[in-house]
């Protein structure tokens, strides 16, 4: 009996993640373009003591596999998350790197991906992952001032604190400081409404079913393409009579539209 790869299997043993191992990650057009397509591998790595997990890393690489700029192809980049049971004295999670002890934040690459909704899918999976320790306590998220020009700023706050983060600005502008102290178990997972809204921005879709889309797409050009070049095999018979006998080929032409009444 057929069953499908363990890594592009949505079935799941608990509830820690919402895709399988190995997804394609649609990301709806904007304007007039295309949408773009992402493979998407989720790495998970887990240490464990006498039957307790002691440390874990957990990281999302993606890469473009279509777009319509051919360029943008294989480009892509990674969002990481890690937890240790015993760095400083009692359990830990950081949201932005597979090292605990090393800082970091989320960023999109490459840039022309931002504001698709891209950063919001992966963190969420990311607090869902996290809070299997509820206790423990999150690193400090840093926001730099260089993250925050222009329009960024807003859009860079809003991000992490729909995943319950509060943050120690430096000053009333807002463009720098890190997160207020708090444990994984308050950190809160998108709602269903926000769900909803992002599902507007992007679609998970399962690996044998985007390869069987393309396979059914490439069979039908495959046929659009067997017709035109019967179309053009046929004009091209038609051309070489008209130059081997131009005067006879103009009679049966005329002929024809004459029996064809037009």
């Amino acid at each position: 009996m057929f069953k499908t790869l363990p890594s592009i299997d949505n079935f799941q043993t608990a509830p820690t993640f919402s895709t399988p191992r190995i997804f394609v990650l649609r990301l709806k057009p904007l304007d007039k373009g295309k949408e773009v397509a992402l493979l998407v591998e989720r790495e998970e790595r887990l240490s464990r003591h006498e039957g307790e997990v002691t440390e874990a890393s957990l990281s999302f690489h993606y890469q473009v596999v279509s777009d319509e700029v051919l360029s943008r192809q294989h480009e892509g980049g990674e969002f990481s998350a890690s937890y240790d049971a015993w760095i400083l004295g009692r359990p830990h999670v950081r949201l932005t790197s597979t090292s605990i002890a090393e800082g970091g934040y989320c960023v999109v690459d490459p840039d022309w991906l931002a504001g698709r909704g891209l950063g919001t899918f992966f963190m969420n999976e990311i607090v869902r992952w996290v809070q299997q320790w509820p206790e423990a306590h999150v690193m400090p998220v840093k926001l730099l001032a260089s993250d925050a020009q222009r329009d960024n700023k807003r859009r860079r706050n809003r991000f992490y604190e729909n995943f319950g983060l509060a943050f120690e600005y430096e000053d009333e502008r807002r463009v720098a400081g890190q997160s207020a102290p708090m444990l994984s178990r308050e950190l809160t997972p998108l709602t269903e409404e926000k769900q909803q809204a992002l599902g507007n921005k992007l679609e998970v879709c399962s690996l044998n079913r985007y390869l069987s889309e393309h396979a059914q797409e490439k069979e039908a050009l495959e046929l659009e393409r067997r017709g035109l070049k019967g179309q053009l095999d046929t004009s091209s018979h038609d051309l070489e009579r008209a130059y081997s006998n131009p005067f006879r080929w103009a009679i049966t032409t005329a002929v024809s539209k004459f029996v064809r009444g037009y």
